[in-house]
């Protein structure tokens, strides 16, 4: 699996999950962590919040980041400004504005074929705010794999 951030380096770039494995995976879990100055807000950003006046669209990739996720295959989880204001949903009055800068940490999980244990990665991206717009970087050229029994087994807890 592998984290990344496509097209332009705003707030309304879109960020990508990437199956870079041998086989299949699906998708169980996506966290979001955001980091200011102002503290650290953490939260399952997997299903997509819409108002509860809208009616559920047909389409289930429009309504989950959960789902299977083929070899070489990627799919988009939302825009950065997206990802960022679920991570902030878990209360606290958490906003990006008037920070100067913020830490992005993308959290995935997934069931990967016949193996018992899932597989995870995440990927760290910085926030800032030069110039009057917001400029998203990631921290590493590639996202860093879970791997081990320890490790993968910590993930089934978080399950």
């Amino acid at each position: 699996l592998a984290g990344s951030t496509g097209g332009r380096a705003g707030r309304g770039t879109r960020c990508l999950v990437t199956n870079l494995s041998a086989e299949p995976v699906y998708v169980v879990r996506v966290l979001a962590t955001v980091t200011t100055d102002a503290g650290r807000w953490c939260n399952t950003v997997t299903e997509i919040r819409r108002g509860e006046e809208e009616e559920a669209p047909p389409d289930p990739e429009r309504v989950t980041r959960q789902g299977p996720l083929l070899t070489g295959h990627w799919r988009d989880i939302g825009s950065v400004s997206e990802v960022v204001e679920g991570a902030f949903e878990t209360g606290g009055g958490g906003r990006l504005a008037g920070h100067e800068s913020a830490r992005l940490e993308l959290f995935v999980i997934a069931l990967y074929g016949s193996e018992d244990l899932p597989a995870g990665a995440y990927r760290t991206f910085t926030i800032r705010h030069e110039e009057g717009a917001w400029d998203v970087r990631p921290s590493a050229p590639d996202a860093v794999q879970i791997r081990g029994r320890r490790k993968r087994r910590q993930l089934m807890q978080q399950l």
